[in-house]
């Protein structure tokens, strides 16, 4: 049976009660699919009628509606919904002309279907039964089947359909009522509260930027609907402290529409629409931690034959080198303490593959009118951000030499350790001489250029800060990861390094009324870990409980430096943080 031909057990043909005569009559079927549903009188305006917007619900419109035809006819082959494909294009002009050049998805060179244009994608009609969005804004628009629709539409009984939720339950496929759908058009927490750790104290507003994008195509594709929801779920009870199952069980049905998306050849075409998916999901996870697994971690399968295929197409759009980068960065976050990241070593590679040489393309063009500050900001912001993926790269390498990620059982390994050590130092002072002007600003400098915009001076300020303290923390890191001196007698510049470390983030807090910004975590935790007296590991302590983050989960990283000092001070050596926190808590280290 197929799927979308679903009898429902409340339809006309199923009942054995008598039913009275039913008088045909004729009706317009030109208004959106949710007024038709509710049989009230729709003004036909696009993206979302009047009735939908004050009701706060999803408005669908059919992609033929300019040609009244049955809904069941979408029911029949591809083939056959493709002869009335035409008028959905010509719905959308307007909008599609309207639509800036850069909003527009990127096609494969190989697909066989419209390619992008400098303002969108040409729509094209469904397949599998389900209903396109073709009125929908066209800067987003592209290649819609079943997974992409906002609500799947299945015939009930003669005459009648019934809209499914995405939300639905996959398995069991029992239908959601349309009040229960969330509306796109309401993801407030998101947009104001959804901030990833690594991500947001580094690039804040690209991420503002790239949340404003998901939430508009959350409005026509149910796949990034799903994710979005999940997401905002997520951080909204971790935030409260409340219970997350909800949250869980959105999270499965998202991961399954996104599989389905993967499978779906149409999908596979559009680069931005998967990789936006693929680092929602991985914004879930981040925060989840272990009670997830990410798709990004399987060394096969769709979501890598989907990398494999765009890989030599480069350069890539701007949104989707934006995204490459921030997963990256998860990806080197995830592996601190024993970590086993978030991505696989073939998905790590084929995104190492084209190298770092290219800087990643701002996203200010998004903003219709940006200001000369905002402008200026981003300028010196994106040099900024360039330095901290540099030095997140040295992080990777540097987890390289933990003995959870390689071999450090014999004297051989630890000669291939020294020698790589040697080629990760040189490495970080070549970045170090390299690094950015921008870098080199003091908050005095930063409020000359920037009178009057306190915002921006106390945003550029510590960013300033955070990704000096990022360089100097590595330094320390390497010391530690490679053996080099003891937890007694640290080396020189592992010495240096917390010395810069604890007085930038001094500096920053003072100046930010004691307020400790999450972005300091990690150079906190290493700092108290490489502290030989009680005065520095109580300070780090402390600190870490100040930034007061259940997103971060600042408590446990505090709890578990806690222990980690306790043992190193009675054993007068280092411990290793991934064993004592399953023997102590029974849980793995925190991302940090």
């Amino acid at each position: 049976m197929n799927a979308h031909l679903v009898q429902q057990p409340w339809s006309a043909n199923t009942s054995s009660t008598p039913q009275p005569t039913v008088v045909p009559r004729t009706r317009v079927r030109t208004g959106c699919l949710t007024c038709r549903k509710r049989k009230v009188k729709c003004d036909e305006r696009r993206p979302s009628c009047w009735n939908c917007e004050r009701l706060g619900r999803v408005c669908v419109f059919n992609q033929s509606s300019s040609s009244p035809q049955r809904i069941e006819s979408y029911s029949s082959s591809t083939g056959d919904a493709s002869e009335s494909g035409g008028a959905a294009g010509d719905g959308g002009g307007s909008a599609m002309q309207s639509a800036p050049p850069h909003f527009a998805f990127s096609s494969h060179p190989d697909a066989n279907i419209p390619v992008a244009t400098p303002f969108g994608v040409p729509n094209v009609t469904s397949n599998g039964g389900a209903l396109g969005v073709g009125t929908l804004p066209d800067m987003y628009s592209t290649a819609q089947d079943v997974s992409l629709t906002p609500m799947h539409i299945q015939p009930g009984g003669p005459g009648d359909f019934v809209l499914y939720s995405p939300f639905s339950n996959l398995e069991a496929g029992s239908p959601t009522p349309l009040s229960y759908i969330p509306n796109p058009n309401s993801f407030a927490y998101f947009l104001d509260h959804v901030d990833p750790p690594f991500i947001t104290p580094f690039d804040s507003a690209n991420w503002s930027r790239v949340k404003r994008i998901a939430v508009d195509i959350a409005r026509q594709n149910a796949v990034v609907l799903a994710a979005v929801y999940c997401v905002e779920t997520l951080y909204e009870a971790e935030s409260a402290r409340q219970d997350t199952t909800k949250a869980m069980s959105q999270y499965h049905v998202a991961k399954a529409q996104f599989a389905t998306m993967l499978e779906s050849e149409h999908h596979l075409q559009n680069l931005e629409p998967v990789l936006l998916v693929t680092f929602l999901l991985c914004c879930f996870e981040v925060v989840a931690q272990q009670e997830t697994v990410s798709i990004t971690l399987k060394a096969e399968g769709t979501f890598v034959d989907f990398l494999e295929k765009w890989a030599p197409i480069r350069p890539w759009p701007p949104v989707a080198c934006r995204i490459e980068a921030w997963l990256k960065i998860f990806h080197t976050k995830a592996l601190h303490l024993g970590g086993r990241g978030l991505l696989s070593v073939k998905v790590h590679n084929i995104l190492m593959s084209h190298g770092n040489s290219a800087p990643t393309p701002s996203l200010i063009q998004i903003d219709p009118n940006p200001t000369p500050w905002a402008i200026l900001f981003d300028s010196l912001s994106g040099q900024l951000f360039e330095f901290y993926v540099q030095i997140q790269d040295i992080g990777y390498q540097c987890c390289g030499l933990n003995r959870h990620h390689r071999s450090r059982g014999s004297p051989t390994d630890e000669v291939e350790v020294d020698q790589a050590a040697m080629q990760i130092r040189k490495n970080i002072y070549a970045i170090w001489q390299q690094r950015p002007s921008s870098l080199r600003l003091t908050v005095g400098n930063i409020r000359s250029l920037f009178q009057g915009q306190t915002e921006v001076v106390e945003q550029l300020s510590n960013l300033v800060d955070l990704i000096s303290c990022a360089y100097w923390n590595e330094l320390v890191d390497l010391c530690r990861a490679a053996g080099q001196g003891s937890w007694r007698n640290p080396t020189p510049e592992a010495v240096d390094g917390m010395k810069q470390l604890r007085s930038i983030v001094e500096k920053t807090v003072e100046r930010n009324d004691g307020k400790v910004d999450a972005g300091f975590m990690w150079p906190i935790f290493f700092y108290g870990l490489e502290a030989t007296d009680e005065e520095s590991g109580a300070w780090a302590i402390s600190r870490l409980r100040e930034v007061r983050s259940a997103i971060c989960r600042s408590e446990y990283a505090a709890d578990l430096l806690q222990g980690v000092l306790d043992e190193q001070r009675k054993k007068e050596d280092r411990i290793d943080c991934r064993y004592l926190a399953f023997q102590k808590f029974g849980v793995p280290p925190p991302f940090i």
